[in-house]
């Protein structure tokens, strides 16, 4: 995870740099593939979900209280599973390593 705008915050309208809004970025290598395939947009929320309530347990308040919001008031996340990765950008099944991850890490 890592906060891109704090160095270079030419990612950003002038706009928002002057209101102080920043971006964060974080990986989460490498979810599988397969967890999307059943029903791929409530696994991306319950992904979603998960994620920010795994950052809340390190943060004081709700990382969600301090989100920018869109005009329709949601808040403004981009995820990405491993089949949109595929589709947008030609990684297989949107695993940046090119394939599925292999001793030590996973059991043969």
């Amino acid at each position: 995870m890592y906060c891109h705008t704090l160095t270079d915050p030419s990612i950003l309208s002038e706009e928002l740099v002057k209101n102080g809004a920043h971006t964060l970025t974080l990986f989460a290598i490498h979810t599988p593939a397969r967890l999307f395939e059943k029903d791929h947009d409530a696994a991306k929320a319950e992904v979603t979900k998960r994620i920010l309530a795994g950052l809340n347990r390190y943060l004081k308040e709700p990382i969600e209280s301090c989100l920018a919001v869109d005009e329709e008031g949601n808040p403004c996340i981009e995820v990405k599973t491993p089949q949109e990765l595929a589709a947008e950008i030609d990684l297989p099944q949107g695993n940046i390593f090119h394939g599925d991850l292999r001793f030590p890490w996973l059991p043969s």
